[in-house]
């Protein structure tokens, strides 16, 4: 299975609603040649958690539904509020009604026996009073939760692979971007019985920087036995040739090809 993961969206900011157009356009037009089943969207879809924002990011991705993809989303700081600073359950509940179709999470989907566990890195920031930051947080009922599909999947034999899907990033090094309870999610992640799973992949966006964490001598996913780590840029940022740059996660041999186009 392949799987493309878009990052960083941002609809509502500068001229990103036509770059989508074009990436959307692309995805759907060179379905051959990147291959791709499924697309995940990891977070800060939107600039500011505006309603209109969500109604042109909804348009897209069912343009992309339509196409016959399987869409996953999952909520990013500037998805809850203006600026990705401040918590608005204004934005919180258009994200719920537009994009999640009414769903909670963490989210559980099947498909062709790969589990898609989609999390929401902003549940534990809200509080009985708003919070200022780009920081996020999963919360203890999130994690507890997180823990407990993951021991289910270890039974079931419908599922060959594990891919965990949220917006902030675990491994940050700057304050106020890291995710508050990234030690214990990690611990959650890297627990059980991991021979059970093929694959074991995790996604994030958040800092707008392309990375896999497999680098020699100080390789995340050795050090928490995962096979698949891996960080998507902003997919509205062009490359210096002025070209989007698009990774298509290969769950099979454990690579990412990156797709340049104008």
């Amino acid at each position: 299975m392949k799987v493309i993961h878009l990052s960083d969206l941002h609809l509502g900011r500068s001229n990103n609603i036509k770059k989508i157009a074009r990436i959307r356009e692309w995805i759907i037009s060179h379905r051959e040649q990147h291959g791709a089943e499924v697309i995940v969207i990891s977070g800060d879809i939107t600039n500011d958690g505006a309603k209109r924002q969500f109604l042109k990011a909804r348009a897209v991705i069912e343009d992309l539904r339509e196409a016959g993809f399987r869409v996953l989303v999952v909520p990013g700081n500037h998805d809850y509020g203006p600026l990705g600073i401040t918590e608005s359950r204004r934005s919180a509940k258009h994200f719920r009604r537009y994009l999640a179709q009414g769903e909670n999470y963490p989210r559980l989907e099947i498909i062709d026996h790969t589990a898609f566990v989609l999390l929401n890195s902003m549940q534990g920031e809200f509080r009985s009073v708003e919070m200022i930051g780009a920081e996020g947080q999963l919360g203890r009922v999130q994690l507890e939760e997180l823990e407990g599909i993951l021991e289910s999947l270890h039974d079931d034999p419908k599922v060959d692979r594990v891919v965990v899907i949220l917006h902030h990033h675990p491994f940050d090094y700057k304050k106020f971007h890291v995710l508050r309870d990234a030690r214990r999610f990690l611990k959650v992640l890297s627990g059980g019985d991991r021979d059970r799973f093929w694959t074991g992949v995790v996604l994030f966006g958040h800092k707008h920087i392309d990375h896999r964490f497999n680098d020699p001598g100080q390789s995340r996913e050795a050090q928490y036995d995962l096979d698949l780590i891996y960080a998507a840029g902003s997919a509205v940022e062009q490359d210096p040739e002025g070209k989007f740059v698009i990774p298509v996660i290969d769950l099979n041999d454990l690579v990412i090809e990156r797709f340049r186009f104008h």
